[in-house]
């Protein structure tokens, strides 16, 4: 199985119980050490999510801001939870 044609800078795949991360700059997948592991990251590393310029507080979401197109923390009417840490990973067979 190959690699996805179109990978994002960052992107890790797994393929045969091993994980892969793609360097934009390089234009290629490297091996990372170990077997198959969780990534530990906060939310705000997306590209698309911004929690810097605003902070979230307790029982907010994340709300699409079209204008800026990003999510953003916001209220909601029926209540929810936050999350700080965000656990990535993409599992490619």
């Amino acid at each position: 199985m190959a690699f996805p044609s179109n990978p994002i800078d960052g992107q890790i795949v797994v393929r045969f119980d091993r994980n892969y991360q793609y360097n934009e700059n390089t234009e290629q997948w490297r091996a990372l050490g170990g077997v198959f592991s969780v990534i530990e990251a906060s939310i705000d590393v997306l590209s698309d999510v911004d929690t810097t310029t605003v902070a979230p507080t307790d029982g907010q979401v994340l709300i699409w801001n079209a204008a800026n197109n990003e999510f953003v923390p916001g209220d909601t009417s029926s209540g929810g939870a936050s999350a700080s840490t965000l656990y990535a990973y993409s599992i490619i067979f």
